[in-house]
């Protein structure tokens, strides 16, 4: 029997992850990817530096498809994990530093040591937190998507939460994970995020990273999809898309090809534009216009020689107008760096509106040497501003309905992206997801194969073998 031809339209997260299901499920692939490099909003962008990545992308433990895609191309060595969960916090008012540490307990209560020790919550607020928690467990997945229509700030006023609660815990980690402020977040898309890692498991928020810029790492994914058998083909652009006798002709920048299967992996915007002679499929994606996208900017800092340690890997700062996340890369890569590289995180960062770069860099520095001065300030050698316009969509409220009411495709064909429903917010995890779940509705409408992915590894849990741990432990570290 002919083998099945599938077509995966995209390069990013979402085409890889399905490129290398719909490979197992024993078909032969052909990747297109208009760009030079894989990677979709992950991989190189046009910047002058391209070590430099648009920001930093965090994972975690509970991030399992990721890291289980990352298992099946053998690409274990370009992540670290952390070998506990360690949450560090920076407070600039005052120059102080706070960590937040798993203990011996099973979730949810894994913090509740060193959240009693926390100095940027009273007691009271530490007692109606925990309530928060239980709370979000207790919540069915219909009980969940009710508070679609409400923001999370709302939702956790419900429970007595404080301004200095919100502020100091919840919106960090919020704009950290679903790159909008808690006020706008929807509380459906909040909850399901919560419930899937920091509360759900002990070891599901343990802090996952690259050791590589990004750029290097996608073209390390694209030679194993190579490797494997994956026929990837960048630079060339899909230009359109029609049902033939055989099933779906490809129309390429690059001729035409012809497919039983297709997976588009691309943004909505351009999904909707692809599929513009199938109107069951293009007009409801009409709605995606009103989820607005949420940029994101990262200002680099290059300093000439290492600054005195020790140095957290990274501190959410919860009191800074513009920053939100501070990252020390020279603590992650695996390479030798020569000096001492920070990034700086502004998430949500449409608030910014049109401030100039050198105004983004002189901000970045001051935190820097507020949170952790030298004897002598010093200035980087080097600084990049890298900002992306469009770096998630924005889960408001309403958004996990809509996103629930997209079309997934049709006969021989599935729709992948972050933006579709998964449960998870627009991430590298809700990529990936995205990418199986389009490839198990092709496989099993195709009649079999859907569990070929069964064999990849499993996510791994602390202390297996082959994974590579943090150096850096919260023993080091001054907090």
């Amino acid at each position: 029997m002919a083998q099945r031809e599938a077509v995966v339209v995209g390069g990013g997260f979402a085409g890889i992850t399905a490129a290398l299901a719909l490979h197992d499920a024993g078909r032969h692939v052909t990747l297109f990817e208009r760009e030079i490099d894989l990677g979709g909003r992950c991989g190189r962008q046009d910047h002058p530096n391209a070590d430099v990545d648009v920001g930093h992308h965090l994972l975690f433990r509970g991030c399992t498809t990721v890291l289980r895609t990352l298992g099946r191309l053998g690409l274990h060595s370009l992540i670290q994990l952390q070998p506990s969960t360690s949450m560090f916090f920076a407070r600039t008012s005052d120059g102080t530093t706070a960590t937040l540490r798993s203990g011996r307990l099973e979730a949810p209560n894994h913090l509740v040591g060193s959240m009693l020790a926390f100095p940027y919550l009273d007691l009271k607020d530490k007692v109606r937190l925990r309530r928060v928690v239980q709370a979000m467990r207790d919540l069915e997945e219909a009980e969940v998507h009710d508070l679609d229509t409400i923001s999370f700030g709302d939702w956790l006023r419900r429970f007595e939460q404080t301004t200095q609660s919100i502020e100091s815990f919840w919106t960090p980690l919020v704009r950290a994970g679903l790159n909008v402020h808690t006020e706008h977040a929807s509380a459906a898309q909040a909850i399901l995020l919560f419930q899937q890692t920091l509360f759900d498991d002990a070891q599901a928020y343990d802090a996952v990273t690259f050791v590589v810029p990004l750029s290097v790492a996608m073209r390390e994914m694209a030679a194993r999809l190579v490797e494997a058998g994956i026929v990837v083909r960048s630079s060339v652009s899909v230009t359109g898309l029609h049902e033939d006798e055989a099933g779906w002709k490809v129309t390429t920048t690059d001729g035409a090809v012809h497919a039983h299967e297709v997976v588009l992996a691309i943004g909505a915007g351009a999904t909707r534009t692809m599929l513009r002679g199938m109107p069951d499929l293009s007009e409801p994606l009409a709605c995606m216009s009103d989820l607005n996208s949420s940029p994101r900017v990262a200002i680099h800092l290059f300093y000439s020689a290492p600054r005195p340690s020790p140095w957290p890997p990274f501190a959410f700062v919860i009191d800074h107008a513009i920053i939100d996340l501070i990252v020390h890369r020279s603590t992650e890569l695996a390479a030798p760096h020569e000096g001492h590289w920070i990034s700086v995180l502004c998430n949500d960062a449409a608030r910014l509106g049109e401030a100039a770069d050198e105004a983004l860099i002189q901000a970045a520095i001051e935190v820097v040497e507020r949170l952790w001065p030298t004897e002598a300030p010093s200035e980087p050698e080097r600084s990049e501003v890298v900002r992306s316009m469009e770096a998630t969509f924005a889960p408001r409220p309403g958004s996990v309905r809509m996103r629930q009411g997209l079309p997934v495709g049709r006969e021989g064909l599935a729709i992948a992206g972050d933006w579709t429903w998964t449960r998870w917010p627009s991430s590298i995890e809700g990529a990936c997801r995205s990418g199986l779940h389009a490839a198990a509705r092709l496989a099993d409408a195709s009649g079999g194969g859907s569990t070929a992915w069964d064999a990849w590894p499993a996510a791994p849990r602390r202390g297996d073998e082959g994974w590579p741990e943090w150096s850096v432990t919260p023993e080091d570290l001054r907090t």
